[in-house]
């Protein structure tokens, strides 16, 4: 509620000015009937909105001041607004604590996994269930993978200091949390996989989540992508001459310096040392050449020798090696990151993307490709910092231009991607829609899927609303959700969709009546809602008009309307039932009477 109220609180003030204005002119005996207008759509968007956020006493002001405004009674009026301001600029009051619990804070990012030794990593796993331990163990040598399960975290923590093993499989939240800090890869198994499970998991360090039909086979699946995604392969440096051996790195040994060029093609080695006669005149070649003119050279030698970046004896080698890859990695990682979100770039994150769907073909996993598009670029910085925190190792994230970002998700359905990333928007209160496209159903490679994750991002802006929306549901394709919020006012929009998701519901929100018509209506509706909430002050098309023409297509036959609106008149309620809706709830909105009458809803409905 917190980040919501912050992100419309200059909406709420700029309403004020406009009744500060208005009320000012008609002590002047100068209101405009334009101008009369205005402040009274913005009384009663105030009425409606702000008591939701605890304001109660801003929103009683409000609502007198749209009733002095219609009567054009609004001279005088002045105090009203002051009133109003210094309200709105108070602490908010709130009476129920389950609408009023702060913003759970962004996940931490993942701890760094330590590189996993060559040969049979070994994989631990924390369960009391011996056969399903079993069955893991099973699973793991078939994959040629080490495998050892103890039942308690005190045993866990023994295991680990006796033989730290590469990636640490938990199954249940309490076993986790008694893990929390470990220094590797942690995925949880949990109970349920709804999305406060899944916030708890990442909060705790998990870098992986599955549910509790994960299967043995799904878990091996999972453990074996974490381990190849984090865990970076050894760095190539290619060696002319005699030169010893190097520990950490992949050493590529070319005998012959005439082999030299086309060794380089072959391998794309991060650094070459040069231990023989020729070695000034090799460096001399490859300086020339534009393919690798920026390549780290290092000679073993004396004096020294143009276009190398060290001359060393054989005893120096080593760590000066080292220094010059640290070096290296550092200049790749400021040339493929973004500056100001911290984001791979696009051409970097389209790399990474592609491997990430060439390892997602090899394990038969699902992968989900997440196209973001921000209302205004202004905001990237801050959605890149909340999307970073809350990557896990194996997620690949992408900034491709100043308002789009491009998310891979590994080891993960669309519903769930779906909902994870709705999640981050209704907490964050950051203004953006995201479209989501999963491998191999919605496509099998980075285009196809950037495609699909774009048709879906395009019914969102066709909705006139923010949406997180998954690929397959376009034209010709019905999106069943469990409500749909017809509410034109972005905040009561917000607080509405954060309280019902939380209980589970899936929601869509329509911002007018217009596109609720054009997607709720005729013969093959897009979106097809359980209950639909309709708040009366509608843009284009009115909230009447828009339940009398969803009562004639049949629509209410399927879906229960409930009215939410500011307007208290006992005439407009009765026009509303005899339309056809089952309740009419008056803003400010009580949260949880809401949601218990949309559960009664939808249990009818079922």
């Amino acid at each position: 509620m917190e980040a919501i109220w912050e992100r419309h609180r200059p909406t709420m003030l700029a309403r004020v000015a406009v009744l500060e204005r208005a009320t000012v002119r008609a002590s002047a005996g100068a209101l405009k009937p334009a101008l009369a207008e205005e402040a009274c759509t913005a009384a009663h968007q105030l009425a409606g909105s702000v008591g939701t956020f605890g304001y109660a006493r801003a929103s009683e002001l409000a609502r007198e001041l749209e009733k002095r405004l219609r009567a054009g009674d609004a001279a005088g009026a002045e105090p009203l607004v002051s009133d109003l301001r210094e309200a709105l600029l108070q602490a908010p009051v709130v009476a129920d604590v389950r609408t009023a619990s702060p913003m759970p804070p962004p996940p931490p990012p993942p701890a760094r996994a330590p590189e996993v030794p060559r040969g049979l990593p070994l994989i631990l796993f924390v369960t009391t269930d011996s056969d399903e331990a079993q069955r893991l163990r099973a699973e793991a040598a078939r994959r040629g993978l080490r495998a050892d399960a103890v039942a308690t975290t005190d045993e866990a923590h023994g295991a680990i200091r006796r033989d730290p093993p590469a990636a640490l499989v938990v199954y249940g939240q309490a076993a986790l949390d008694a893990l929390n800090g470990v220094d590797m890869p942690v995925l949880l198994v949990a109970r349920d996989d709804g999305l406060p499970a899944r916030l708890a998991g990442a909060q705790a360090g998990a870098v992986g989540f599955l549910g509790p039909d994960a299967t043995a086979a799904a878990v091996i699946d999972d453990v074996g992508l974490v381990l190849e995604l984090a865990s970076p392969a050894a760095p190539r440096v290619l060696a002319v001459g005699d030169v010893g051996d190097l520990d950490g790195v992949e050493l590529v040994r070319v005998a012959d310096p005439q082999d030299l060029p086309a060794e380089l093609e072959r391998f794309a080695p991060a650094l070459v040392i040069l231990a023989t006669p020729d070695a000034r005149g090799l460096c001399a070649v490859l300086r020339a050449d534009r393919r690798w003119s920026a390549l780290a050279l290092v000679v073993i030698g004396k004096g020294e020798v143009p276009g190398a970046d060290d001359v060393v004896t054989a005893a120096q080698l080593p760590g000066r090696v080292r220094m010059r890859l640290d070096r290296a990695r550092t200049h790749v990682a400021l040339a493929e990151t973004d500056p100001l979100t911290g984001a791979g770039n696009r051409r970097a994150s389209g790399a990474a993307l592609g491997r990430l769907l060439r390892l997602a073909e090899r394990n038969e996993l699902a992968v989900c490709v997440v196209v973001i598009e921000l209302d205004g670029p202004e905001t990237a910085r801050r959605l890149g910092t909340l999307l970073r925190r809350g990557l896990r190792g194996e997620d690949v994230l992408g900034h491709f231009n100043d308002r789009t970002f491009v998310l891979g998700m590994a080891g993960v359905g669309r519903e769930a991607a779906v909902d994870r990333i709705d999640g981050v928007r209704m907490r964050s209160g950051l203004p953006f829609s995201a479209g989501v496209a999963q491998y191999p159903v919605d496509g099998r490679d980075l285009e196809s899927l950037y495609d699909g994750a774009e048709r879906a991002l395009r019914t969102t802006r066709h909705a006139g609303a923010e949406q997180v929306v998954g690929a397959g549901r376009g034209s010709g394709t019905t999106q069943s959700v469990d409500v749909a919020i017809v509410e034109a006012e972005d905040a009561a929009a917000a607080l509405v969709h954060v309280s019902l998701t939380e209980r589970g519901h899936r929601c869509w929100r329509f911002s007018n009546g217009a596109s609720a018509i054009d997607m709720l209506g005729g013969d093959e509706p897009r979106v097809r809602a359980g209950v639909i909430l309709l708040d009366l002050n509608l843009p284009a098309v009115g909230g009447l008009e828009l339940l009398t023409v969803l009562a004639q297509n049949g629509v209410l036959r399927s879906s229960r309307v409930i009215v939410v609106s500011a307007n208290d008149d006992p005439e407009m309620m009765e026009r509303t039932r005899a339309l056809g809706a089952e309740a009419y709830l008056v803003k400010p909105i009580d949260l949880p009477l809401l949601a218990e009458r949309v559960d009664e809803a939808l249990g009818r409905r079922r």
